[in-house]
This record gives structure tokens, sequence and C-alpha cells, in this order.
């Protein structure tokens, strides 16, 4: 009771659990009201990803890194008829697994990827959820009469009325956890209709999940940057600097300054295009010096953004409110959380300096203080005080402050199962769906495909060379590659055999038996086994 009251739900899910989640039966995400933790799950019975819940959570003591958690209530295993994961592990196979490697192939991000981060699209659109456009459901369209037909089923589920759903249905509640609007013409300007704006953008912030997720997770990543720079001394020297960035201060050459401080490694950051505010590469951002410095030290552009797959682009719209009807970038964010750390150590600063509460102030009457709480833009009242503010930082630069810091590193988290999986051998898994496979029936269907063409029709769009997902999904760059993924991890390979039998892949297709022996087959000729 009264946790984990934001909500949404994705009918149209990349997630691995999928199975199964459509319109009827969309996949649940839950979490706090400060985003800390998250848990995604499915109410689909028949699905094979019912009975398990997938974690996120905020570990604030350990380096303010994110943490996993994956829990599996389900009694049953996958499975390739009469053998199952339980049986090829000996029996060993957890039910509870902390910090698993397998939630670092989508989420991992860093040099490394050895650090998770969540992922949600950015504001104010998110596929594949509903709600996409702006957390609303038009009223007279598609998404509205499935939003109501899938309330009747949640209505009769037992797993989706474990939700909080409210007791009793006050006016703006009666599509909870989204609202319902009348879009107005393709041709009106929406952002000049007053009414319009005032209905969608502020009446409840309560019925605005997506935007929730989006606000509270931008805010996490952004701490989550600022421990990752102030735990670095190359860092701390030059925080001055880029405090002063954060607040446009004038009278100093930044770059002349840092260059003294980083020597050539510093490159003054140049950018030919104008790019917007939300990303930090932009002049415009007033961030960019930030960006630069962070990069010299290893913070990847992937550590910006909660965009699925966005390697190399920091950009991230967050929709996270500020106090004066701007929306502040993960960048700003970060610089005023920088600057707030730095102003604890400067005893002049501490009068001056607060940060905005844009929630509580933008959506006022409402209490979302919890969001404000994880940080905001940095709020002065008049030029005079951002003069002030200027001058001590540039004396504590001068002074080098950033040498006399007292700065302690911070525990980096190591991904670490507390329950170590048995992994059989590769000629275990390959003897065993060898047995299985021999004699097994099709259904007659005659199907013009080889192995290789059929693994080339139905699952090169997740698993092939020019795959969306993340690299370590792309099994099938060559014959080689694959070859060399299943002698990495034998149970690669019973997983795909037991999915493709079940149905569970390939995603998106409706194959036959036949198709399917062609796929098994093939796939344990690549992996070195006999067919």
């Amino acid at each position: 009771k009264d946790t984990l009251q934001t909500f949404t739900f994705v009918p149209g899910t990349r997630s691995s659990q999928h199975h199964l989640v459509d319109e009827k039966w969309p996949r649940v995400l839950r979490a706090s009201a400060d985003g800390k933790v998250a848990m995604s799950f499915v109410c689909n019975p028949e699905s094979l990803d019912y009975g398990s819940v997938e974690i996120l959570h905020f570990d604030e003591k350990n380096g303010s890194e994110w943490r996993s958690l994956s829990l599996n209530f389900e009694k049953r295993e996958p499975q390739f008829f009469n053998l199952t994961e339980e049986k090829l592990r000996g029996g060993k196979h957890p039910r509870v697994e902390r910090d698993s490697a397998a939630c670092l192939k989508c989420h991992g991000v860093g040099a490394k990827r050895d650090s998770l981060r969540p992922i949600f699209s950015a504001y104010p659109e998110w596929p594949g959820f509903f709600g996409s456009e702006d957390d609303t459901i038009f009223v007279g369209e598609r998404e509205y009469s499935v939003f109501q037909q899938f309330k009747s089923t949640a209505l009769q589920n037992a797993c989706f009325q474990t939700l909080p759903w409210p007791k009793t249905i006050p006016p703006g509640y009666e599509h909870y956890p989204y609202h319902a609007l009348k879009r107005p013409s393709r041709e009106e300007n929406i952002f000049m209709n007053e009414r319009y704006i005032r209905e969608l953008k502020t009446t409840n912030y309560h019925v605005r999940p997506n935007l929730k997720f989006t606000d509270t997770f931008s805010h996490l990543l952004a701490i989550r940057l600022k421990e990752k720079l102030m735990s670095d001394k190359r860092f701390v020297r030059a925080s001055p600097l880029i405090a002063m960035e954060t607040l446009s201060c004038d009278g100093i050459d930044l770059d002349a300054e840092l260059l003294k401080i980083y020597g050539r490694s510093y490159k003054k950051p140049k950018f030919g295009q104008a790019m917007d505010v939300m990303d930090p590469r932009s002049e415009n951002s007033q961030s960019l010096r930030l960006y630069t410095v962070a990069s010299m030290l290893g913070i990847t552009p992937d550590e910006w953004t909660l965009e699925f797959n966005s390697g190399t682009n920091p950009t991230f719209a967050t929709g996270v409110q500020g106090a004066y009807g701007r929306d502040n970038s993960v960048s700003r964010l970060t610089q005023s959380l920088l600057l707030q750390a730095i102003a604890e150590s400067i005893p002049e600063m501490k009068s001056e300096f607060r940060l905005s509460r844009g929630v509580s102030a933008f959506f006022a009457g409402q209490d979302f203080s919890c969001i404000d709480d994880l940080g905001g833009a940095v709020e002065f009242d008049t030029s005079e005080n951002q003069k002030k503010m200027c001058a001590i930082l540039k004396k504590a630069h001068l002074e080098k402050w950033g040498d006399r810091a007292d700065v302690k590193k911070s525990n980096s988290v190591k991904t670490s199962s507390a329950a170590k999986a048995v992994k059989p051998s590769k000629k275990e898994v390959t003897v065993g769906l060898e047995k299985e496979l021999q004699g097994l029936a099709t259904d007659g269907t005659i199907s013009v495909l080889t192995g290789a063409k059929a693994v080339k029709t139905y699952c090169y769009t997740c698993h092939g060379p020019d795959s969306y997902l993340p690299e370590h999904f792309r099994f099938f760059t060559s014959n080689g590659h694959f070859k060399k993924a299943v002698d990495r991890d034998p149970m690669l390979l019973f997983r795909m055999m037991s999915y493709t039998e079940s149905g569970r892949m390939p995603l998106g297709h409706e194959i036959s038996v036949n198709e399917r022996r062609i796929i098994q087959k093939h796939l344990l000729k690549l992996s070195g086994g006999k067919p």
C-alpha cells in the first residue's frame, strides 16, 4: 500500500519479456514515485514470461549505480521435449539472480558496458506504450477503444488488479493511469491553444505516467553522472570552471583555463551545426565543456541518455519540468548537482545557491516533491546574485580549490550473480538436442526454404548483422560468429531450439512445424552438432 504507485502499460514491447504480449495483454512497468525502484512483468498466464519479475533499483550507497534483481516465481522451465534448463544445469537453475550478466546485454552502458541504466523513450512520445502521445488517449481513435477493451480484461485479471488503481474515480481519472482528450485538428498549432495546453500539460501530473518514468529516470541519470565525476580527482580540479559554464559567467576564458589544467588532452570543443538544448554537445545547452571534459575522463555518450541502443548519441528529451516553463536536460540537471556539491565545500556559496522545485511549482497543489528532491536547475533571483556566485567560483578556481578537495573514490559496482548457474558443456547440450530432434514429426507441409534461407527470412530482423538490437544479439553476422557464441554459452543453442519449438521465436511470425524443424536442424549444424 502507498508504494510503487506509478505504472504504465507496453503492448508493443521490445523487451526480453515479450512472449504473447499485445494490446490485450500488455507488459506492465511499475515504479516508486522517485523512480529508484522499477519493475516489469507480464500478466498473460499463457506467456512463457509469466511468473518472472525484472527489477532495477538505484543503489545510492555504492556509487549511485543501478542494480538488477531477477525473480522467477514460475515452476515451468523452458524446455525442448524431455530436456529442460534445470536438467542441463544439474538442477541448480536459480530462482533469484542479482546483477545478472543477461541484464547488461541491453541495459549495459559505459566503455566496458559494465554499468546499468533504464531504457526509456524520450519525451513526449513513447512508441509501443499506451498513451504513446504525451500520455494521452485520444477520444474516437483506435487506441481509445483498444484501451477500453484492455481495461475490461484487466478488471477480471488478478495480476492486473495488484496495481494501485484508484478506489474512487474523480473527474480526470476515468482513463487512469492516462487521460483522454479530443484531438485538435491537424491544421491547428496546439501550442497556441491555451485550453488544450492547460488540459494536456498542467492540470494533473498524476495521469502522466510515461512522463514520470522519463522524469525520474533522467534525474537518476544525472545523479549517477554527478557521483561518477565528483569521485574523479581529475574532474574536481576543474569543477569550478564547469560550474561557471552552468551560470554563463563572463570575464574568464573557460577553454584557456581548462587547457592549463588538462594540457593538450583538452581540445576546445567545436560544433558547426545548431543542436537543441537537450544535446550536451550544443553551445545552446550551456553544458558543452562539461560534456567534453566528461568524455576525456571516460564517460561515454550512452551514459547521458535512456534511449535504447543509442551508443553514440547523448541527446535525450527529458520533459523534466523547470520552475519557469523550460524543460531541463540531463546535462543541465548534472551541472546543477555538481554545483550543489561544490557549494557544500565553499561556505560563501551556501547562502546564494538553491535548486528549483520544478514539478511542485508547475503542477501547483499536487504532491510530487519527492521528484523535486532528486534535483533541478540552478535558480537565482537577480543578475547580481548570479554575478556573486561567478565571483566566488572564480576565486575558488584561482586558489586551486580543486587540489585541496577531499574526494573519496566511490566504490564501483561489480556485476556478480548471487546464485551462480551451473553451465553444461557444449557436448552435453548438443548430444541431448540431437537425441530429442531425431525422429520428431513434421506437419507434412512443403517449404521451399533451406535452413540458411529460413534463418535469414525469420531470424535476421532481430539477430542479423543489421539488427536494431545490441551487438551481442546479432548471432548471425557469420556462421563462424554463431559457432563462437554457442562455444561461449552452449545454453544459447538450447534456448534457441526451445523458443523456436514453443513459438516464442521467431517474433512476429507464425511458421509451420516443418519450418521449425528446418531451422532447428540448421542451428544444430551451425553449432557443430549432427542434425
